[in-house]
């Protein structure tokens, strides 16, 4: 599954497949090595 967009667009994006699957948890990898870059993190908080 990717995710792409803004921080708002992904949140939607994560939101929508948490409801679809009835999920909890979700595991995330990224390859994203400069850190300004890693938003996963802020968006999961509602940065």
């Amino acid at each position: 599954m990717t995710f792409m967009g803004s921080k708002d667009t992904i949140r939607e994006q994560l939101t929508r497949f948490q409801e679809k699957y009835n999920i909890d948890e979700i595991m995330a990898v990224s390859y994203i090595l400069d850190p300004d870059k890693q938003i996963f993190k802020e968006i999961v908080d509602g940065k």
